[in-house]
Order: C-alpha cells, then structure tokens, then sequence
C-alpha cells in the first residue's frame, strides 16, 4: 500500500490495470486503455448529434458486456454454438441521495436464443457471475475507492 501526501492508496503500485480519463478541447473527456481503445464519455450529444456515453451507463455495459463475453466463452468450450446473444443490463434503483444517486442494485435479462439447453445457458451464467467476470465480483466485493492528487509536473497551458 502506497501513501502520498497523506492520501492512503488501496492500490499496490503499480496498479495491475489503468485507464486514463481525459479533457478534450471540446470539453468532453475520453478514456483511453492501454490497448489504445478510445471512448467519449459526457454531453449529450457529439457534434454530429451522435449520442454519447454517460459514467453510469458505462458501468452497466461493463457489467453487461464481462458477463456475456464470460457466458459465450463458456457455451463455446462446451460445443454450444451460440447464434444469438443478448444481455440487458437493468439498473435496479437510484438511491435518493442527490448529486450522486448510486445504483441500488442490476438485474441482468439474457437471451442466448431457444436453440440452446437451457440448464447449460443457466450454468454458463452462474459460473460467469460466480468465478469469471472481473466487473461482476468487483460490484459484489465492493471494494474501497482512493483519489490521491497527482505528483508529477502539469502542463500549465
């Protein structure tokens, strides 16, 4: 554990995974991974009207999207020929606890189509909710959120 200006981190250093979040020009931020993945996140729209992502519905993707790419790898390595797959991603809730609102709970819906046996579909869910998907059992564990400022030098301009 790292402590910095008396901020204590939950991070060991360095930290396993990082995504940077970042100011543009045009007031929007965009995150960037390592792999070098972009996405624009806040405002309404872009300046082709094009819809943009808000924080919180990235938070329901993520979950969203770990699970389903947990529950296909699992059909796949068992012969289980997916030619449909869908999971929608409810939000359960907002906490009345104005600016923030947490959400209080998800409830995910999957469709992997009827041409499936429906216990190895609830297997692959379970195994995915239970041991594989990183967003999923980060949620349940609820773990400890740190900010530190940064101590490099800054642009000024």
């Amino acid at each position: 554990m790292d402590e910095r200006d008396g901020f204590a981190s939950t991070v060991p250093s360095p930290a396993p995974a990082a995504v940077t979040v970042e100011l543009r020009a045009d007031g929007h931020f965009e995150a960037s991974s390592p792999q070098g993945a972009r996405i624009i996140i806040g405002g309404e729209t872009g300046p082709g009207g094009e819809p943009r992502w808000q924080p919180a519905e990235l938070l329901m993707a993520a979950l969203g999207g770990c699970i389903a790419m947990d529950v296909r790898a699992i059909l796949e390595k068992s012969r289980a020929a997916q030619r449909h797959g869908r999971v929608t991603v409810l939000a359960a809730g907002r906490a009345e606890v104005p600016p923030g609102r947490p959400f209080l709970g998800f409830e995910l819906i999957h469709d992997w189509g009827d041409h499936l046996d429906p216990r190895a579909v609830e297997r692959a869910i379970r195994l995915a909710a239970e041991r594989y998907c990183t967003v999923q059992l980060t949620l349940e564990l609820g773990p400890r959120v740190s900010h530190r400022l940064a101590t490099e030098s800054r642009d000024s301009g």
